[in-house]
């Protein structure tokens, strides 16, 4: 594999799922609240051709964040991930006509500047094994168990609250949707018969289907700066913890690695959360 071949596919997926957010959050909020969480939601959707186009890009963004995941670990893919809120943004402003303002600018940089630092420090190493079945049942609970209860919460909550918490949900079961593509990525080496009697393909169109209506929930309850921060900060977080303890994966310990890491994950917070404020202000300007 050529060197750094992982981290180029990881910025191509993470710009064509970027470019799919925006484009589904326009047909997405055009929708009624009542729709929220329904398959009725999924059905209007099929009308809108800014949503279909959404969707390509969205394939594209899933074929390379495949790919990347044959080749690289969730640890070093999944953070890479994050920089699709810049992409997601920035293309939001044009199709909404607006200019990329000063702070957008530096709000990605600071983001992309924690995203280096992150990887830097942390020299993410691929697992040998899999997982245990235990494991991966264990991890699906817990994520299941969250994602009801996000879901429950959002609503009796204001429309802004509503697409906050539908994120949290949407960033937890997307986390597990990148480990569960990893697994099948890795299933799939082994051939394809094999990869069919295996969980990991079904927990992966499971996950697909589910992440396809919760994501859209999010982007039709509330703007676009209240939902994608928070699902596209939460998504690399739990895959790196599922291939972490559940994959064995390895993100250096020595030295003053550990406090480059968490500051790196600590600048790309800020930096996205400055991202969605600048959308904010652009957005009440006008």
């Amino acid at each position: 594999m050529l060197p750094g071949l992982d981290v180029l596919l990881a910025v191509l997926s993470a710009a064509f799922y970027g470019i799919a957010a925006a484009f589904q959050h326009i047909a997405a909020e055009e929708e009624p609240p009542e729709h929220s969480l329904k398959l009725s939601l999924l059905v209007n959707l099929l009308k809108h051709p800014t949503w279909w186009l959404g969707n390509l890009f969205d394939l594209l963004g899933f074929l390379f964040q495949f790919i990347a995941l044959r080749f690289g670990p969730l640890s070093l893919v999944e953070p890479v991930a994050v920089s699709n809120l810049i992409f997601a943004l920035e293309v939001g402003s044009i199709l909404k006509k607006r200019r990329p303002s000063l702070m957008d600018l530096s709000a990605a940089g600071i983001t992309s500047l924690g995203i280096g630092l992150f990887i830097s420090a942390a020299k993410p190493q691929e697992g040998k094994g899999l997982g245990s079945f235990k494991g991966w049942l264990l991890v699906g609970v817990i994520v299941t168990l969250l994602v009801l209860l996000f879901s429950f919460l959002s609503k009796s909550r204001s429309s802004n609250k509503k697409a906050l918490l539908l994120a949290g949900a949407s960033g937890m079961l997307l986390g597990f949707m990148a480990a569960s593509i990893e697994l099948s990525a890795k299933e799939l080496t082994r051939g394809f018969v094999h990869a069919l009697l295996t969980p990991a393909p079904y927990m992966l169109m499971v996950t697909g289907l589910l992440g396809i209506l919760l994501v859209q929930s999010a982007f039709q309850a509330g703007e676009l700066r209240f939902s994608l921060p928070l699902l596209t900060v939460l998504q690399p977080f739990v895959a790196i913890l599922i291939g972490i303890f559940i994959m064995g994966e390895k993100i250096s310990m020595r030295s003053i690695d550990p406090a480059l890491e968490l500051i790196g994950i600590g600048i790309t917070v800020v930096g996205v959360i400055i991202l969605g404020r600048g959308t904010e202000s652009v957005a009440k300007s006008e």
